[in-house]
């Protein structure tokens, strides 16, 4: 028979008893929390990126068309004016395109310019072809009749040449105003697209090649 364990007596004998284990649960969400938070700052700071160089493609897109617009307008006013400009509104195409300077290759600033440059050589032969017109309508007698035919036999002779070459240039700018100017333009109007450097150098090859030549081989350029 077991003796009874006396009051205050610390029972040695009993064996210990064993206390409930805590383990503590940590949420799925807390341990993924800075992951996700990571992912969506890295996510937001991409569609800014993203955004940003769309806006910026559009500002350059926006000033790149306003100079092709300028220079069909320029076109356009020369057909119509039968190369009859003045300086005023060469100079406001002067101004409205030379930003195209900083705004694309070399090569289709190179064509900007040579769009100007024909409209005031076009301007030069109308004046040109208009005075000897006129020296020739008439026929003048007087004193120095001599020196009078002369004129006048060297100013009915240079008609006809004149008249070529304004036939020649007028046929030069309604093939840059129906297709050549937006051949050259619009690589650089298409949004997203860069256009190489190979396909920059076959294009202005293209148009070494085929600078004055005859209206015949125009069609080319056609689009």
């Amino acid at each position: 028979m077991v003796p009874p364990i006396a009051l205050g007596q610390v029972a040695f004998n009993q064996p210990p008893v064993d206390s409930p284990s805590i383990v503590a649960k940590v949420s799925p969400a807390v341990v993924y929390a800075p992951f996700l938070a990571m992912l969506i700052a890295i996510g937001v700071a991409v569609m800014q990126a993203y955004l940003q160089r769309q806006q910026l493609k559009q500002a350059l897109f926006d000033k790149r068309f306003k100079v092709y617009q300028e220079t069909i307008a320029y076109l356009k006013t020369l057909i119509d004016l039968r190369g009859n400009i003045d300086q005023l509104r060469y100079h406001v195409f002067r101004t409205e395109s030379d930003p195209g300077q900083f705004l694309f290759a070399p090569d289709v600033f190179d064509f900007i310019k040579d769009v100007g440059r024909t409209g005031l050589k076009y301007n030069d032969l109308q004046m040109e072809l208009e005075r000897l017109t006129s020296v020739t309508s008439i026929r003048v007698t007087g004193s120095n009749q001599l020196e009078r035919e002369h004129r006048f036999n060297e100013s009915l002779a240079r008609i006809q040449p004149l008249q070529n070459e304004v036939r020649t240039i007028e046929a030069k700018i309604v093939r840059l105003l129906e297709g050549e100017a937006r051949r050259v333009f619009l690589p650089d109007l298409k949004l997203g697209y860069d256009p190489s450097w190979l396909r920059r150098l076959i294009a202005r090859i293209n148009r070494w090649v085929d600078h004055d030549q005859p209206v015949k081989l125009a069609s080319r350029y056609d689009s």
